[in-house]
């Protein structure tokens, strides 16, 4: 999770266009060409990230693997906003139940004060796996028409629903 903190420092300039990137069963449609990545976590899980930084924030979107054997999704949705609160030092300035094509999320936004800004992240379960979109930085940037677009245009490929 520190991960996501140390985003709000980088600078490099993402050119502006419109390009949908299809990650695991997640369509999204990004400002620009995002970078992939892999983080091996501590249990071992592996995160497939998508990073796309600019001046004043940055978007990150990950899949991993979900536990196969919970069948109530609330609670690791839940846990994945305390996380983000914790690793923030944050507030939670807004938090909603939501779906995503009958898969289960969480959207909220939470405070990040050492940085004067925001974390705006939409949480799901689809398919067997975790999805996390966010955008972090300045409020201007999180709360931009890029990222309106990007949070509207959220699909999954799969019509199966998994909960």
């Amino acid at each position: 999770m520190l991960f996501f903190i140390a985003i709000l420092g980088l600078t490099h300039t993402a050119a502006i266009g419109q390009v949908t990137v299809q990650h695991g069963d997640l369509s999204v449609t990004l400002p620009s060409e995002p970078q992939p990545s892999i983080v091996e976590l501590e249990d071992g899980a592996k995160q497939h990230h998508l990073n796309l930084p600019f001046p004043n924030g940055a978007i990150v979107i990950w899949h991993q693997e979900a536990h196969k054997d919970v069948s109530d999704r609330e609670p690791g949705l839940q846990a994945g906003q305390d996380a983000i609160v914790k690793y923030a030092a944050g507030a939670v300035i807004e938090s909603k139940k939501v779906e995503l094509e009958g898969h289960p999320g969480r959207y909220f936004i939470v405070s990040v004060p050492a940085k004067n800004g925001e974390c705006r992240v939409g949480f799901y379960y689809a398919n067997g796996k975790h999805y996390q979109v966010m955008a972090v930085g300045a409020k201007e940037f999180t709360r931009s028409d890029d990222v309106d677009k990007m949070f509207s245009s959220l699909t999954f490929q799969s019509a199966k629903v998994a909960r």
